[in-house]
């Protein structure tokens, strides 16, 4: 079966979702592997493998990563194929390898990327699998990269990594989300920050509903970390974005032009469930057209801890029995 490859040009403003993309999972992953970056000792009780393991320049903290939408649609594209085939490989199912699938996205000189499934949640896929396999924290870690794209569904995960001498100032509140997926009565909500000039954040903030919460520093530094805060969900919609002020007076805000959230709002993505922003910081879903690609939204995700997960450190299939469930990796210099 030949599969059907296509590059997706963004006509959005940063971090607002094109077709989908990125969901509420792949944001969610995007987050935690920048955590694991900020501040990679915060983890080291979960490490099965043990921090002291890692290389040196592995437990030194780097700059959260940006999201790239090429990447994010290669990511999804891949994780998707996996699925779908049940293969289990960085080559796609038709054959098409990962260094050739990766260029009809994304033009880049630096590229990585890992593959993981079985993992109940992008913590576990990132803390629990990536980070305990040698190959993968190295991407993860790696000082190379300076964008990020996340495809993920059901338990099949799949990080791009790439390099291609952006901007690395152009945003400082890198991504965010929301845990869990499907929040009850309470949400917490999650961002990176990064600021070049390595100037403290003056304020970083969730705006819900129209409402400002105060966000506080949970891993990293003030000018190089990841925030979140605590919210109470007492509406049938919820819908927020990430506000920060900068030193120099300057404000930037995550996604750039729309607002994420949860629940029974007027979507205009309903997959990514976003919507449009309006003045006064609350979403509206009748400003804009649908989507002209719809997929299916993914089916429910319950939150579940495998009794066994592995570390591979050898970039093969071999071992994967039982419930031991690995992750995979590539890299390629272009």
């Amino acid at each position: 079966m030949l599969l059907a490859l296509t590059a997706h040009i963004a006509l959005a403003g940063y971090g607002d979702p094109i077709d989908g993309i990125p969901n509420a999972w792949e944001r969610e992953l995007h987050v935690w592997t920048n955590a694991a970056r900020v501040e990679p000792e915060a983890f080291a009780e979960h490490y099965d493998c043990g921090f002291d393991s890692f290389k040196p320049n592995e437990q030194e903290p780097q700059m959260p990563l940006l999201w790239e939408d090429g990447l994010g649609d290669a990511a999804r594209f891949h994780t998707d194929d996996m699925a779908d085939t049940n293969n289990f490989s960085h080559t796609s199912s038709d054959g098409t390898s990962f260094g050739a699938r990766l260029e009809r996205y994304y033009s880049g000189g630096y590229v990585g990327e890992n593959i993981a499934m079985g993992y109940g949640d992008p913590w576990e896929a990132v803390i629990i699998g990536w980070m305990c396999s040698t190959g993968h924290r190295e991407n993860i870690m790696s000082s190379n990269y300076e964008e990020l794209g996340t495809g993920v569904r059901d338990t099949w995960y799949t990080q791009d990594f790439g390099a291609q001498g952006v901007d690395i100032a152009a945003h400082s509140v890198r991504l965010g989300a929301h845990i869990p997926e499907n929040p009850g009565g309470s949400a917490e909500l999650i961002a990176a920050f990064y600021d070049a000039s390595g100037a403290d954040v003056v304020r970083l903030r969730a705006i819900v509903n129209g409402v400002p919460k105060r966000m506080k520093l949970a891993y990293g530094t003030e000018s190089s970390g990841i925030f979140s805060a605590d919210i109470d969900v007492t509406d049938s919609c919820t819908a927020y974005f990430f506000e920060a002020e900068l030193a120099d007076g300057t404000f930037d805000t995550y996604p750039e032009e729309g607002v994420y959230g949860f629940g029974t709002c007027d979507w205009v993505d309903q997959e990514a469930q976003w919507m449009h922003r309006d003045a006064d910081g609350m979403g509206f879903g009748d400003s804009g057209p649908e989507p002209e690609e719809e997929r299916d939204a993914p089916a429910h995700r319950e939150w579940r801890k495998w009794p066994f997960a592995g570390c591979n450190s050898t970039g093969t299939r071999a071992g994967w029995t039982f419930l031991v469930l690995l992750p995979l990796l590539a890299r390629r210099r272009r």
